[in-house]
């Protein structure tokens, strides 16, 4: 029974880490802005909800990051001009996030090449497969963050 426990442990970090790998490669390729997975995923999560005043919080506890992590993300997602970091009206020791034109200009383009990424990871998954794995993976997380 150990031996199959870190088994299931070394496949989900080595699936992980090549899904990591293999989306920094596909986006810093195909997009006109060199974005690694975490900042096209922030990108998306920032335009998904550009209705809401966001911070850097959200976004640490959407992808479940670091707050060095998290700086360093929207640090060079503001050098690259997608992001400003403004103070917050209400707290000015706080900031939040403002997508940029230039961020929103990229979204349709970002779409389609994850969208292609997607593809690649899922191709010989029927869905039967897929719905499988989706509430397999939530159960994963789901028993994480009930253990905390």
């Amino acid at each position: 029974m150990e031996k199959e426990n870190k088994d299931t442990i070394k496949i989900i970090r080595e699936t992980s880490k090549s899904i990591s790998c293999y989306c920094d490669s596909v986006f810093s390729k195909t997009l006109p802005v060199r974005l690694h997975g975490i900042e096209c995923m922030t990108i998306k999560f920032l335009i998904d909800n550009k209705e809401k005043t966001l911070s850097p919080i959200d976004v640490a506890t959407r992808f479940h990051i670091t707050n060095a992590t998290t700086s360093s993300t929207l640090h060079r997602l503001e050098k690259k001009g997608l992001i400003e970091l403004v103070p917050s009206e209400n707290d000015h020791r706080k900031k939040n996030i403002a997508i940029t034109k230039k961020g929103l200009a990229g979204h349709d383009e970002f779409a389609q090449v994850a969208k292609e990424v997607l593809k690649t990871i899922e191709k010989d998954f029927t869905e039967e497969e897929k719905e499988n794995l989706i509430v397999l993976l939530d159960k994963i997380q789901k028993n994480i963050r009930d253990s905390k």
